[in-house]
Protein backbone atom coordinates (compact mmCIF):
# COMPACT_ATOMS: atom_id res chain seq x y z
CA UNK A 1 0.00 0.00 0.00
CA UNK A 2 1.41 3.37 -0.98
CA UNK A 3 1.07 6.62 0.91
CA UNK A 4 0.84 10.20 -0.12
CA UNK A 5 4.05 12.10 -0.78
CA UNK A 6 5.73 13.24 2.45
CA UNK A 7 7.14 16.42 0.89
CA UNK A 8 5.84 19.32 3.08
CA UNK A 9 5.32 21.45 -0.03
CA UNK A 10 2.89 18.82 -1.33
CA UNK A 11 0.86 18.76 1.89
CA UNK A 12 -1.67 21.51 1.29
CA UNK A 13 -5.24 20.37 1.81
CA UNK A 14 -7.23 19.78 -1.41
CA UNK A 15 -9.66 22.63 -2.13
CA UNK A 16 -12.70 20.37 -2.10
CA UNK A 17 -11.71 18.89 1.25
CA UNK A 18 -11.11 22.34 2.80
CA UNK A 19 -14.52 23.53 1.67
CA UNK A 20 -16.16 20.35 2.97
CA UNK A 21 -14.33 20.56 6.27
CA UNK A 22 -15.10 24.21 6.85
CA UNK A 23 -18.76 23.94 5.89
CA UNK A 24 -19.65 20.63 7.51
CA UNK A 25 -17.57 20.35 10.66
CA UNK A 26 -16.75 22.11 13.89
CA UNK A 27 -12.99 21.69 14.20
CA UNK A 28 -12.60 20.82 17.87
CA UNK A 29 -10.47 17.72 18.42
CA UNK A 30 -7.02 18.29 19.80
CA UNK A 31 -3.83 16.41 19.08
CA UNK A 32 -4.23 14.20 22.15
CA UNK A 33 -7.75 13.15 21.12
CA UNK A 34 -6.59 12.03 17.67
CA UNK A 35 -3.60 10.15 19.08
CA UNK A 36 -5.86 8.37 21.58
CA UNK A 37 -8.38 7.24 18.96
CA UNK A 38 -5.79 6.07 16.44
CA UNK A 39 -3.66 4.43 19.12
CA UNK A 40 -0.47 6.17 18.03
CA UNK A 41 1.83 8.81 19.47
CA UNK A 42 1.22 12.54 19.08
CA UNK A 43 4.35 12.90 16.97
CA UNK A 44 3.00 10.22 14.59
CA UNK A 45 -0.29 12.14 14.31
CA UNK A 46 1.67 15.26 13.35
CA UNK A 47 3.56 13.18 10.80
CA UNK A 48 0.32 11.90 9.24
CA UNK A 49 -1.01 15.45 9.08
CA UNK A 50 2.25 16.66 7.51
CA UNK A 51 2.03 13.86 4.95
CA UNK A 52 -1.57 14.77 4.12
CA UNK A 53 -2.93 11.48 5.42
CA UNK A 54 -5.44 13.06 7.84
CA UNK A 55 -8.10 15.57 6.86
CA UNK A 56 -6.74 18.45 8.94
CA UNK A 57 -6.06 22.11 8.17
CA UNK A 58 -2.66 23.71 8.71
CA UNK A 59 -2.84 27.15 10.36
CA UNK A 60 -0.43 29.97 9.65
CA UNK A 61 1.24 29.23 13.00
CA UNK A 62 2.22 25.79 11.69
CA UNK A 63 -0.18 23.95 14.01
CA UNK A 64 -2.84 21.54 12.74
CA UNK A 65 -6.56 21.92 13.27
CA UNK A 66 -8.47 18.61 13.52
CA UNK A 67 -12.21 17.88 13.07
CA UNK A 68 -14.36 16.00 15.58
CA UNK A 69 -13.49 12.32 15.88
CA UNK A 70 -16.66 11.09 14.21
CA UNK A 71 -15.86 13.25 11.16
CA UNK A 72 -12.20 12.23 10.98
CA UNK A 73 -11.07 10.87 7.59
CA UNK A 74 -7.74 9.11 7.24
CA UNK A 75 -6.60 9.15 3.61
CA UNK A 76 -4.58 6.04 2.79
CA UNK A 77 -3.85 5.15 -0.80
CA UNK A 78 -2.14 6.58 -3.82
CA UNK A 79 -2.57 10.19 -4.86
CA UNK A 80 -0.68 12.09 -7.50
CA UNK A 81 -2.37 15.44 -7.24
CA UNK A 82 -3.24 17.86 -4.45
CA UNK A 83 -6.08 19.37 -6.43
CA UNK A 84 -8.48 16.44 -6.50
CA UNK A 85 -12.03 17.23 -7.55
CA UNK A 86 -14.85 16.80 -5.09
CA UNK A 87 -16.20 13.75 -6.93
CA UNK A 88 -12.77 12.07 -6.90
CA UNK A 89 -12.37 12.76 -3.19
CA UNK A 90 -15.85 11.44 -2.44
CA UNK A 91 -15.14 8.21 -4.30
CA UNK A 92 -11.80 7.84 -2.54
CA UNK A 93 -13.23 8.30 0.96
CA UNK A 94 -16.21 6.00 0.36
CA UNK A 95 -13.86 3.32 -0.96
CA UNK A 96 -11.91 3.63 2.28
CA UNK A 97 -15.14 3.23 4.25
CA UNK A 98 -16.03 0.10 2.29
CA UNK A 99 -12.66 -1.33 3.33
CA UNK A 100 -13.69 -0.72 6.97
CA UNK A 101 -10.68 1.45 7.70
CA UNK A 102 -12.99 3.72 9.72
CA UNK A 103 -16.65 3.64 10.67
CA UNK A 104 -18.52 3.18 7.40
CA UNK A 105 -21.87 4.16 8.91
CA UNK A 106 -20.94 7.85 8.90
CA UNK A 107 -22.24 9.61 5.80
CA UNK A 108 -20.35 12.67 4.55
CA UNK A 109 -22.06 15.05 2.09
CA UNK A 110 -19.28 16.61 0.06
CA UNK A 111 -19.81 20.03 -1.45
CA UNK A 112 -19.91 20.53 -5.17
CA UNK A 113 -17.16 22.07 -7.26
CA UNK A 114 -19.13 25.33 -7.42
CA UNK A 115 -18.74 25.75 -3.67
CA UNK A 116 -14.93 25.81 -3.76
CA UNK A 117 -13.33 28.98 -2.36
CA UNK A 118 -12.42 31.50 -5.01
CA UNK A 119 -8.91 32.51 -5.93
CA UNK A 120 -9.05 35.54 -3.68
CA UNK A 121 -10.32 33.51 -0.71
CA UNK A 122 -8.05 31.88 1.85
CA UNK A 123 -9.00 28.32 2.76
CA UNK A 124 -8.53 28.78 6.52
CA UNK A 125 -10.86 29.18 9.46
CA UNK A 126 -9.56 32.68 10.07
CA UNK A 127 -11.73 34.28 7.41
CA UNK A 128 -14.15 31.53 6.39
CA UNK A 129 -17.42 31.28 8.31
CA UNK A 130 -18.65 27.72 8.96
CA UNK A 131 -22.15 26.87 7.82
CA UNK A 132 -24.31 24.28 9.52
CA UNK A 133 -25.77 21.54 7.36
CA UNK A 134 -29.39 21.66 8.38
CA UNK A 135 -31.12 18.39 9.20
CA UNK A 136 -34.67 17.60 10.21
CA UNK A 137 -35.48 19.06 13.58
CA UNK A 138 -31.90 20.28 14.23
CA UNK A 139 -32.73 23.97 14.15
CA UNK A 140 -35.60 23.69 16.60
CA UNK A 141 -33.58 21.38 18.89
CA UNK A 142 -30.77 23.96 19.12
CA UNK A 143 -33.10 26.54 20.64
CA UNK A 144 -34.97 24.17 22.92
CA UNK A 145 -33.61 23.83 26.51
CA UNK A 146 -32.35 20.38 27.39
CA UNK A 147 -34.01 18.19 29.96
CA UNK A 148 -31.84 16.42 32.54
CA UNK A 149 -32.52 13.13 30.77
CA UNK A 150 -31.24 14.59 27.50
CA UNK A 151 -28.11 15.89 29.25
CA UNK A 152 -27.31 12.29 30.26
CA UNK A 153 -27.54 11.17 26.60
CA UNK A 154 -23.99 11.70 25.32
CA UNK A 155 -24.82 10.93 21.68
CA UNK A 156 -27.76 13.33 21.66
CA UNK A 157 -25.74 16.24 23.07
CA UNK A 158 -22.88 15.40 20.72
CA UNK A 159 -25.19 15.89 17.73
CA UNK A 160 -26.37 19.22 19.13
CA UNK A 161 -22.83 20.46 19.72
CA UNK A 162 -21.78 19.33 16.23
CA UNK A 163 -24.65 21.24 14.63
CA UNK A 164 -23.70 24.54 16.26
CA UNK A 165 -21.37 27.13 14.74
CA UNK A 166 -19.66 27.58 18.10
CA UNK A 167 -19.20 25.37 21.11
CA UNK A 168 -21.26 27.62 23.32
CA UNK A 169 -22.93 25.90 26.29
CA UNK A 170 -26.34 24.33 25.82
CA UNK A 171 -29.10 25.68 28.06
CA UNK A 172 -30.66 23.22 30.50
CA UNK A 173 -34.28 23.43 31.58
CA UNK A 174 -34.40 24.54 35.22
CA UNK A 175 -37.04 26.47 37.18
CA UNK A 176 -35.13 26.85 40.46
CA UNK A 177 -32.37 29.23 39.33
CA UNK A 178 -31.00 30.72 36.13
CA UNK A 179 -27.81 29.86 34.29
CA UNK A 180 -27.78 26.03 34.36
CA UNK A 181 -25.92 24.91 31.23
CA UNK A 182 -23.97 22.09 29.62
CA UNK A 183 -20.46 22.55 28.27
CA UNK A 184 -19.06 19.94 25.92
CA UNK A 185 -15.93 18.83 24.12
CA UNK A 186 -15.31 15.71 22.07
CA UNK A 187 -15.09 13.34 25.04
CA UNK A 188 -16.15 15.39 28.07
CA UNK A 189 -19.20 17.15 29.46
CA UNK A 190 -19.46 19.73 32.24
CA UNK A 191 -22.57 20.67 34.18
CA UNK A 192 -22.14 24.36 34.97
CA UNK A 193 -23.96 27.43 36.21
CA UNK A 194 -22.86 30.41 34.17
CA UNK A 195 -23.81 34.05 34.39
CA UNK A 196 -22.03 37.18 33.23
CA UNK A 197 -20.13 37.47 36.51
CA UNK A 198 -19.64 33.88 37.74
CA UNK A 199 -18.96 30.47 36.23
CA UNK A 200 -19.29 27.47 38.55
CA UNK A 201 -18.54 23.87 37.55
CA UNK A 202 -20.86 21.45 39.37
CA UNK A 203 -19.82 18.14 37.81
CA UNK A 204 -17.92 16.75 34.85
CA UNK A 205 -17.85 13.37 33.14
CA UNK A 206 -16.64 11.58 30.02
CA UNK A 207 -18.26 9.59 27.24
CA UNK A 208 -17.26 6.39 29.07
CA UNK A 209 -19.30 7.24 32.19
CA UNK A 210 -22.85 5.99 32.61
CA UNK A 211 -24.52 9.06 34.12
CA UNK A 212 -28.02 8.84 35.59
CA UNK A 213 -30.43 11.76 36.05
CA UNK A 214 -30.37 11.24 39.83
CA UNK A 215 -26.63 12.01 39.88
CA UNK A 216 -27.05 15.34 38.10
CA UNK A 217 -30.07 16.22 40.20
CA UNK A 218 -27.96 15.72 43.31
CA UNK A 219 -25.35 18.23 42.15
CA UNK A 220 -28.04 20.73 41.19
CA UNK A 221 -29.62 20.41 44.64
CA UNK A 222 -26.22 20.95 46.27
CA UNK A 223 -25.68 24.09 44.24
CA UNK A 224 -29.06 25.43 45.34
CA UNK A 225 -28.14 24.66 48.97
CA UNK A 226 -24.82 26.50 48.73
CA UNK A 227 -26.47 29.39 46.91
CA UNK A 228 -28.94 29.79 49.78
CA UNK A 229 -26.22 29.45 52.42
CA UNK A 230 -23.99 32.14 50.90
CA UNK A 231 -26.88 34.36 49.73
CA UNK A 232 -25.04 34.73 46.42
CA UNK A 233 -23.80 32.65 43.50
CA UNK A 234 -20.73 30.57 44.50
CA UNK A 235 -17.59 30.13 42.43
CA UNK A 236 -16.32 26.63 41.66
CA UNK A 237 -14.02 26.28 44.69
CA UNK A 238 -16.68 27.69 47.02
CA UNK A 239 -19.20 25.21 45.64
CA UNK A 240 -16.81 22.32 46.18
CA UNK A 241 -16.18 23.43 49.77
CA UNK A 242 -19.72 24.14 50.92
CA UNK A 243 -21.43 21.30 49.04
CA UNK A 244 -19.50 18.65 50.92
CA UNK A 245 -21.21 16.26 53.28
CA UNK A 246 -18.71 15.60 56.06
CA UNK A 247 -19.40 12.46 58.05
CA UNK A 248 -16.11 11.01 59.29
CA UNK A 249 -13.05 12.47 60.99
CA UNK A 250 -11.19 11.65 57.79
CA UNK A 251 -13.63 13.80 55.78
CA UNK A 252 -12.92 16.75 58.07
CA UNK A 253 -9.14 16.34 57.85
CA UNK A 254 -9.17 15.93 54.06
CA UNK A 255 -11.40 19.00 53.77
CA UNK A 256 -8.84 20.91 55.88
CA UNK A 257 -6.02 19.72 53.62
CA UNK A 258 -7.80 20.65 50.41
CA UNK A 259 -9.38 23.99 51.23
CA UNK A 260 -7.69 25.50 54.29
CA UNK A 261 -4.00 24.60 54.18
CA UNK A 262 -3.31 26.01 50.67
CA UNK A 263 -4.75 29.41 51.70
CA UNK A 264 -3.36 29.47 55.24
CA UNK A 265 0.19 28.37 54.46
CA UNK A 266 2.52 29.63 51.78
CA UNK A 267 3.67 27.68 48.75
CA UNK A 268 6.35 25.19 49.77
CA UNK A 269 5.01 24.90 53.33
CA UNK A 270 5.67 21.54 54.97
CA UNK A 271 2.34 21.50 56.81
CA UNK A 272 0.73 19.34 54.13
CA UNK A 273 3.58 16.82 54.43
CA UNK A 274 3.21 16.77 58.22
CA UNK A 275 -0.52 16.02 58.06
CA UNK A 276 -0.14 13.41 55.32
CA UNK A 277 2.58 11.76 57.38
CA UNK A 278 0.27 11.65 60.42
CA UNK A 279 -2.47 10.08 58.31
CA UNK A 280 -0.14 7.50 56.80
CA UNK A 281 1.65 6.50 60.01
CA UNK A 282 -1.05 6.89 62.67
CA UNK A 283 -4.51 8.25 61.91
CA UNK A 284 -5.36 5.63 59.27
CA UNK A 285 -4.08 2.73 61.41
CA UNK A 286 -6.12 0.52 63.73
CA UNK A 287 -5.23 1.42 67.32
CA UNK A 288 -6.30 -0.64 70.34
CA UNK A 289 -7.43 1.59 73.20
CA UNK A 290 -8.62 1.04 76.76
CA UNK A 291 -11.77 2.98 77.67
CA UNK A 292 -12.46 4.30 81.20
CA UNK A 293 -14.74 1.25 81.70
CA UNK A 294 -11.62 -0.94 81.13
CA UNK A 295 -13.21 -2.26 77.95
CA UNK A 296 -10.85 -2.52 74.98
CA UNK A 297 -11.74 -1.59 71.42
CA UNK A 298 -10.01 -0.77 68.15
CA UNK A 299 -10.21 2.76 66.73
CA UNK A 300 -9.28 3.87 63.22
CA UNK A 301 -9.64 7.63 63.63
CA UNK A 302 -10.01 8.45 59.93
CA UNK A 303 -13.02 6.11 59.63
CA UNK A 304 -14.81 7.22 62.80
CA UNK A 305 -18.17 9.01 62.49
CA UNK A 306 -17.50 12.26 64.36
CA UNK A 307 -21.15 12.75 65.37
CA UNK A 308 -20.99 9.65 67.60
CA UNK A 309 -17.35 9.94 68.71
CA UNK A 310 -17.27 10.74 72.42
CA UNK A 311 -14.76 12.72 74.49
CA UNK A 312 -13.87 9.57 76.45
CA UNK A 313 -13.05 7.59 73.29
CA UNK A 314 -10.92 10.40 71.84
CA UNK A 315 -9.01 10.81 75.11
CA UNK A 316 -8.43 7.05 75.22
CA UNK A 317 -7.15 7.21 71.65
CA UNK A 318 -4.75 10.07 72.46
CA UNK A 319 -3.54 8.26 75.57
CA UNK A 320 -1.91 5.60 73.37
CA UNK A 321 0.41 8.31 71.99
CA UNK A 322 1.33 9.90 75.33
CA UNK A 323 4.72 8.18 75.41
CA UNK A 324 5.65 9.98 72.17
CA UNK A 325 5.05 13.60 73.11
CA UNK A 326 5.67 14.96 69.59
CA UNK A 327 3.17 12.66 67.87
CA UNK A 328 0.51 13.19 70.54
CA UNK A 329 0.68 16.97 70.25
CA UNK A 330 0.76 16.91 66.44
CA UNK A 331 -2.47 14.89 66.39
CA UNK A 332 -4.13 17.21 68.90
CA UNK A 333 -3.23 20.43 67.08
CA UNK A 334 -3.89 19.25 63.50
CA UNK A 335 -7.21 17.56 64.24
CA UNK A 336 -8.32 20.59 66.27
CA UNK A 337 -7.43 22.94 63.39
CA UNK A 338 -9.38 20.77 60.93
CA UNK A 339 -12.52 20.79 63.07
CA UNK A 340 -12.26 24.51 63.80
CA UNK A 341 -12.09 25.21 60.06
CA UNK A 342 -15.10 22.99 59.34
CA UNK A 343 -17.09 24.74 62.08
CA UNK A 344 -16.04 28.24 60.96
CA UNK A 345 -17.25 27.42 57.44
CA UNK A 346 -20.56 26.09 58.89
CA UNK A 347 -19.95 22.59 57.53
CA UNK A 348 -20.56 20.90 60.90
CA UNK A 349 -22.38 21.77 64.10
CA UNK A 350 -20.55 22.99 67.21
CA UNK A 351 -21.64 19.95 69.24
CA UNK A 352 -19.76 17.66 66.85
CA UNK A 353 -16.47 19.52 67.32
CA UNK A 354 -16.35 19.30 71.11
CA UNK A 355 -14.24 16.12 71.62
CA UNK A 356 -11.60 17.42 69.22
CA UNK A 357 -11.34 21.10 70.16
CA UNK A 358 -11.18 20.63 73.95
CA UNK A 359 -8.32 18.12 73.73
CA UNK A 360 -5.09 19.50 75.14
CA UNK A 361 -1.48 18.92 74.39
CA UNK A 362 0.60 17.15 77.02
CA UNK A 363 0.98 19.57 79.93
CA UNK A 364 4.56 20.58 79.32
CA UNK A 365 4.57 24.36 79.08
CA UNK A 366 7.08 25.72 76.61
CA UNK A 367 9.15 28.62 77.94
CA UNK A 368 12.31 28.94 75.92
CA UNK A 369 14.56 31.95 75.46
CA UNK A 370 16.87 32.11 72.46
CA UNK A 371 20.41 32.72 73.73
CA UNK A 372 22.43 35.62 72.36
CA UNK A 373 24.95 33.42 70.52
CA UNK A 374 22.16 31.64 68.64
CA UNK A 375 20.51 34.95 67.76
CA UNK A 376 23.86 36.08 66.36
CA UNK A 377 24.12 32.94 64.20
CA UNK A 378 20.63 33.54 62.85
CA UNK A 379 21.39 37.09 61.75
CA UNK A 380 24.70 36.04 60.23
CA UNK A 381 22.71 33.51 58.20
CA UNK A 382 20.26 36.22 57.14
CA UNK A 383 23.07 38.51 55.91
CA UNK A 384 23.39 36.39 52.76
CA UNK A 385 19.77 35.28 52.40
CA UNK A 386 18.29 35.46 48.91
CA UNK A 387 14.77 36.41 50.03
CA UNK A 388 14.59 40.06 51.26
CA UNK A 389 10.99 39.58 52.43
CA UNK A 390 12.06 36.84 54.84
CA UNK A 391 14.94 38.98 56.13
CA UNK A 392 12.55 41.88 56.76
CA UNK A 393 10.08 39.49 58.43
CA UNK A 394 12.78 38.22 60.78
CA UNK A 395 13.74 41.76 61.77
CA UNK A 396 10.15 42.35 62.88
CA UNK A 397 9.52 38.93 64.44
CA UNK A 398 12.79 38.85 66.38
CA UNK A 399 11.85 42.12 68.11
CA UNK A 400 9.45 40.01 70.20
CA UNK A 401 6.64 42.57 70.11
CA UNK A 402 4.42 40.64 67.67
CA UNK A 403 2.69 37.33 67.43
CA UNK A 404 3.36 35.52 64.19
CA UNK A 405 -0.07 36.15 62.67
CA UNK A 406 0.11 39.83 63.56
CA UNK A 407 3.34 40.31 61.60
CA UNK A 408 1.94 38.74 58.42
CA UNK A 409 -1.19 40.95 58.48
CA UNK A 410 0.52 44.26 59.35
CA UNK A 411 -0.34 47.27 57.18
CA UNK A 412 1.61 50.46 56.70
CA UNK A 413 -1.45 52.36 57.93
CA UNK A 414 -1.19 50.51 61.27
CA UNK A 415 2.01 52.47 62.04
CA UNK A 416 2.39 55.97 63.46
CA UNK A 417 5.82 56.82 62.11
CA UNK A 418 5.97 60.16 63.92
CA UNK A 419 5.41 58.67 67.38
CA UNK A 420 6.98 55.20 66.88
CA UNK A 421 4.03 52.93 67.66
CA UNK A 422 1.79 50.44 65.90
CA UNK A 423 -1.83 49.40 66.43
CA UNK A 424 -2.60 45.66 66.50
CA UNK A 425 -5.36 43.37 67.69
CA UNK A 426 -4.46 40.62 70.17
CA UNK A 427 -6.30 37.29 70.25
CA UNK A 428 -10.02 38.06 70.16
CA UNK A 429 -9.44 41.45 71.72
CA UNK A 430 -9.81 45.11 70.91
CA UNK A 431 -7.11 47.16 69.25
CA UNK A 432 -4.03 47.94 71.36
CA UNK A 433 -1.02 50.22 70.86
CA UNK A 434 2.53 48.88 71.04
CA UNK A 435 5.44 51.29 71.29
CA UNK A 436 8.37 50.11 69.19
CA UNK A 437 12.10 50.83 69.02
CA UNK A 438 12.99 53.53 66.50
CA UNK A 439 15.09 51.14 64.41
CA UNK A 440 12.08 48.82 63.89
CA UNK A 441 9.81 51.69 62.84
CA UNK A 442 12.56 53.02 60.53
CA UNK A 443 12.74 49.64 58.78
CA UNK A 444 8.99 49.74 58.07
CA UNK A 445 9.19 53.35 56.84
CA UNK A 446 12.07 52.43 54.53
CA UNK A 447 10.08 49.49 53.10
CA UNK A 448 7.14 51.81 52.45
CA UNK A 449 9.39 54.17 50.47
CA UNK A 450 10.77 51.21 48.49
CA UNK A 451 7.22 50.16 47.55
CA UNK A 452 6.45 53.69 46.45
CA UNK A 453 9.62 53.91 44.32
CA UNK A 454 8.67 50.63 42.58
CA UNK A 455 5.15 51.90 41.91
CA UNK A 456 3.68 49.19 44.16
CA UNK A 457 0.35 50.33 45.59
CA UNK A 458 -0.03 48.05 48.61
CA UNK A 459 -1.02 48.65 52.22
CA UNK A 460 0.06 45.24 53.52
CA UNK A 461 3.77 45.09 54.28
CA UNK A 462 3.78 41.52 52.87
CA UNK A 463 1.33 41.84 49.94
CA UNK A 464 0.25 38.89 47.80
CA UNK A 465 -1.98 38.80 44.73
CA UNK A 466 -2.43 35.01 45.01
CA UNK A 467 -3.79 35.02 48.58
CA UNK A 468 -7.46 35.69 49.24
CA UNK A 469 -6.47 37.73 52.31
CA UNK A 470 -4.30 40.08 50.25
CA UNK A 471 -1.14 39.25 52.19
CA UNK A 472 1.32 36.36 52.31
CA UNK A 473 0.42 33.47 54.56
CA UNK A 474 3.71 32.57 56.23
CA UNK A 475 7.48 32.12 56.01
CA UNK A 476 7.58 28.71 57.69
CA UNK A 477 9.54 27.10 54.85
CA UNK A 478 12.35 29.69 55.08
CA UNK A 479 12.30 29.59 58.91
CA UNK A 480 12.65 25.81 59.02
CA UNK A 481 15.35 25.88 56.34
CA UNK A 482 17.36 28.26 58.54
CA UNK A 483 16.95 26.09 61.65
CA UNK A 484 18.06 23.02 59.70
CA UNK A 485 21.03 24.84 58.18
CA UNK A 486 22.15 25.99 61.66
CA UNK A 487 21.52 22.56 63.21
CA UNK A 488 18.80 23.75 65.61
CA UNK A 489 16.72 20.53 65.53
CA UNK A 490 16.54 16.90 66.69
CA UNK A 491 14.76 13.79 65.33
CA UNK A 492 11.87 12.16 67.18
CA UNK A 493 11.00 8.46 67.27
CA UNK A 494 9.16 8.73 63.93
CA UNK A 495 12.18 10.31 62.26
CA UNK A 496 10.41 13.69 62.12
CA UNK A 497 12.39 16.87 62.77
CA UNK A 498 11.69 18.57 66.11
CA UNK A 499 12.89 22.15 65.86
CA UNK A 500 14.70 23.68 68.82
CA UNK A 501 13.05 27.06 68.45
CA UNK A 502 9.66 28.41 67.49
CA UNK A 503 8.84 31.90 66.28
CA UNK A 504 6.90 32.53 69.47
CA UNK A 505 10.12 32.08 71.46
CA UNK A 506 11.18 35.60 70.45
CA UNK A 507 8.44 36.95 72.74
CA UNK A 508 9.78 34.92 75.65
CA UNK A 509 13.25 36.22 74.83
CA UNK A 510 12.04 39.85 74.87
CA UNK A 511 10.40 39.30 78.23
CA UNK A 512 13.64 37.90 79.64
CA UNK A 513 15.43 41.11 78.74
CA UNK A 514 12.81 43.33 80.39
CA UNK A 515 12.23 41.53 83.68
CA UNK A 516 13.19 44.60 85.75
CA UNK A 517 10.02 46.37 84.52
CA UNK A 518 6.61 46.01 86.16
CA UNK A 519 3.93 43.69 84.74
CA UNK A 520 1.90 46.52 83.21
CA UNK A 521 4.90 47.71 81.18
CA UNK A 522 5.66 44.16 80.06
CA UNK A 523 2.05 43.61 79.04
CA UNK A 524 2.13 46.78 76.92
CA UNK A 525 5.39 45.70 75.23
CA UNK A 526 3.86 42.35 74.28
CA UNK A 527 0.48 43.79 73.29
CA UNK A 528 -1.45 41.93 76.03
CA UNK A 529 -4.79 43.13 77.32
CA UNK A 530 -4.53 40.93 80.40
CA UNK A 531 -1.67 40.44 82.87
CA UNK A 532 -2.42 36.73 83.22
CA UNK A 533 -0.09 35.67 80.38
CA UNK A 534 2.64 38.03 81.61
CA UNK A 535 2.51 36.42 85.06
CA UNK A 536 2.88 32.99 83.50
CA UNK A 537 5.87 34.19 81.48
CA UNK A 538 7.55 35.67 84.55
CA UNK A 539 6.76 32.63 86.68
CA UNK A 540 8.37 30.30 84.15
CA UNK A 541 11.29 32.53 83.11
CA UNK A 542 14.30 30.23 83.03
CA UNK A 543 16.94 32.83 83.89
CA UNK A 544 14.95 34.13 86.85
CA UNK A 545 14.33 30.63 88.19
CA UNK A 546 18.04 29.76 87.96
CA UNK A 547 19.02 33.00 89.68
CA UNK A 548 16.43 32.43 92.40
CA UNK A 549 17.64 28.86 92.92
CA UNK A 550 21.24 30.03 93.26
CA UNK A 551 20.26 32.75 95.75
CA UNK A 552 18.23 30.26 97.81
CA UNK A 553 21.22 27.92 97.90
CA UNK A 554 23.61 30.69 99.01
CA UNK A 555 21.17 31.83 101.66
CA UNK A 556 20.86 28.28 103.00
CA UNK A 557 24.67 27.93 103.22
CA UNK A 558 24.90 31.23 105.11
CA UNK A 559 22.22 30.13 107.55
CA UNK A 560 24.00 26.81 108.18
CA UNK A 561 27.33 28.54 108.75
CA UNK A 562 25.73 30.80 111.37
CA UNK A 563 24.10 27.97 113.41
CA UNK A 564 25.98 27.31 116.73
CA UNK A 565 27.61 23.91 117.22
CA UNK A 566 25.90 21.42 119.51
CA UNK A 567 27.05 21.86 123.14
CA UNK A 568 28.58 25.29 122.60
CA UNK A 569 27.58 28.24 124.79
Amino acid sequence: MQQLNADPKQNTMPDGMVSFAVRSNQFASNLQDIACVLGISESDVKGLADDGLINAIRLRSGEWLFPPIDKLVVLWGESTSNTSTASEMQAQVRTLYDDNIFNNNVDHDFVSESNKPGANQSATLDNTQPQVQSTKGDQSDLKKPLTIAEVCNFEHTHKLFSARNKRTPLIIENTRFKGLKLEGSEFRRKLIVKTKAVRCVLFEWTNLDDIQTSVLEKYIERYEYVFNQLKRRPETEEYKLYSQQLKTVGDVIRNHLKFNIPNKHSEGSKEIDVINSLIRLHLSKDVEVTLPSKRKEVINLMDEQFCSFTIARYNAYLETFRATNGTHDKIVTRVKAAFNFAFDEKLIAAVNTRPFVIARKINRERHIEIPGEHMKLMFEYLDDHENPDFVFFMNLQSSGHFRYGQVMSLRFTDFDFAHNFVRVKPKGGKEVTIHLPKDVVSLVAKRKEQFKARGLQADYIFPSKQSKTGHKADFYAHWHDMLEELGFYTLDSDGEKQYQYQLHDFRETLLGRLLEFDEYTLGAALGHLSLHAVKRYKKANTASNKLAAEKRHLRKENMISREPLEGST
